[in-house]
């Protein structure tokens, strides 16, 4: 995760270069506001967006981030994961502190 220009954090998704690229990254920019992009082209990709290359921008504005965090939340808990095990090692793989108390 980097902090780059009026972004305030941003990370890179993926980022696959070949006959296929492909470009992912979220973005939360100074404001608040989550920005995700995302490029792809090559192979295909004419038939599912009728041109050489598809490129997409996706925002959520700062006040609906939290509401969106919740969602994804309980969207990872619904496949199956241990919630409170999935994100303590998303936590720790990304440096981010937690705090975590079990009776």
């Amino acid at each position: 995760m980097t902090q780059e220009g009026n972004k305030a954090l941003q990370l890179v998704i993926e980022n696959t270069t070949g006959s296929h690229e492909r470009y992912i990254d979220a973005a939360i920019q100074a404001n608040g506001t989550l920005y995700i992009t995302y490029f792809s082209d090559g192979p295909g990709i004419d038939f599912f967006s009728g041109k050489s290359d598809y490129e997409a921008f996706l925002s959520i504005e700062a006040q609906h981030k939290d509401l969106l965090l919740l969602h994804l939340i309980k969207a990872l808990h619904g496949h199956d994961a241990a919630i409170t095990s999935a994100l303590m090692t998303i936590a720790k793989e990304n440096g981010i502190p937690y705090s975590l108390a079990s009776y």
